[in-house]
């Protein structure tokens, strides 16, 4: 009777928590490999005095991996008619870190948005783990950081616009957007703007947060950016206590403006009181003081991101503007309920297990203890 009411709880809990997680997320997460033109070299020139990952820098290759994050369907989601727009994030240098999947989930929650997160650096140690979890200390972020400069420095910045353009051809030929925008933070950045340079089939806007095509900072792409070639809308953002002159700096937004004169719109923001990765919220961004970290700019941000999309992909916003503000609440605030599906069914077997296994040792060893001879003495008599 025991092993059987055990058994009933586990599986209740399991249940619990894939029910949970559906209803949390509301989105469709998946990782795939998308098609592009072969190209055998690495992604970006090998270090000897770096870490492995730098040593044997992976192959460019003939697919591009990517997380790709859809509505929902269903009572929720938009219905199979709907058609979203299409989005294309890039990461930092540092690589895929968590509130980029953050900002992926909040653009999909709201209905309006098929968003793929382009795995530039074709890292796969875990394949589907976000590179904070390598972040344990101070030391360990500063060779990170160190690694990051020279792999942003070092790109293989044409082989990675072409990836751009594959994910960009994917979403329109598999998803049915309306139009795709590139929205790129630091290092994805300035690869946004760079292929909203190459006149991209299918991109109709860019979105650069704290980053711009420079000699200096990221050399590669400002020797192959042409900035009267960008005929796109663009948004760029950048905080006004961002230390990278040139790059990222607040002087890159009036920058922007005079630069991109071809662009068809060209809205440029700064954000006061944030420094570079604005958008990040994550423990480990503390390291540095977290002067950069300010919840506002990062709500600043994904609201005027939002607006931007709607506009230039033509999609309406089919969730209330409050259900917007609570993806950013979500994507911050609650951060810690955006744990992908798979873990926290993990978490559920988890729980199951352990409490079916306490569940065998309790009834071993009743079994046992009514087997012992010993146990089926008298007690003893006070003489």
């Amino acid at each position: 009777m025991q092993m059987a009411e055990t058994l009933r709880i586990a599986k209740l809990l399991a249940m619990s928590v894939f029910i949970t997680s559906g209803e949390a997320v509301g989105v469709s997460q998946e990782y795939v490999f998308i098609d592009r033109p072969f190209v055998p070299g690495p992604i970006y020139e090998a270090s000897q005095s770096l870490s492995e990952r730098c040593r044997y820098p992976p192959a460019v290759g003939f697919t591009v991996p990517a997380f790709l994050y859809s509505p929902a369907r269903g009572a929720e989601g938009p219905s199979a008619s709907s058609r979203t727009g299409g989005v294309v994030l890039l990461h930092e240098c540092m690589g895929i870190q968590r509130y980029v999947l953050q900002v992926a989930q909040a653009l999909a929650s709201t209905g309006s948005f098929t968003v793929l997160v382009l795995n530039v650096f074709r890292e796969s140690a875990p394949q589907m783990t976000p590179v904070d979890a390598r972040y344990v200390s101070a030391k360990a972020l500063a060779k990170e950081a160190e690694e990051c400069m020279w792999k942003m420095q070092h790109l293989d910045w044409d082989a990675a616009v072409t990836d751009v353009g594959a994910a960009a051809a994917y979403l329109a030929r598999s998803r049915n957007v309306t139009g795709v925008a590139t929205w790129g933070f630091s290092m994805g950045s300035a690869l946004s703007l760079l292929s909203a340079s190459y006149g991209l089939p299918h991109v109709a806007a860019a979105i650069a947060f704290y980053g711009f095509p420079d000699n200096k900072t990221a050399p590669g792409a400002g020797r192959l950016f042409n900035p009267t070639n960008v005929r796109v809308p663009v948004l760029t953002e950048f905080g006004d206590m961002d230390p990278f002159v040139g790059f990222s700096s607040p002087s890159m937004a009036s920058y922007a403006t005079r630069a991109l004169t071809q662009a068809r719109s060209v809205t440029a923001i700064v954000q006061h009181g944030c420094s570079h990765s604005f958008m990040n919220d994550e423990a480990w961004a503390r390291f540095d003081g977290g002067e950069h970290v300010n919840e506002t700019c990062r709500h600043d941000g994904l609201h005027s991101a939002l607006k931007f999309l709607s506009q230039t992909l033509e999609v309406p916003l089919r969730q209330h503007a409050s259900l917007a503000d609570g993806a950013v609440a979500f994507a911050g605030v609650h951060e810690q309920q955006s744990l992908p599906i798979f873990v926290l069914a993990l978490a559920g077997i988890g729980v199951a297990a352990a409490l079916v296994f306490m569940s065998l040792v309790a009834a071993n060893r009743s079994s046992r203890s009514s087997l012992d001879p010993a146990n089926n003495r008298e007690p003893l008599m006070n003489n």
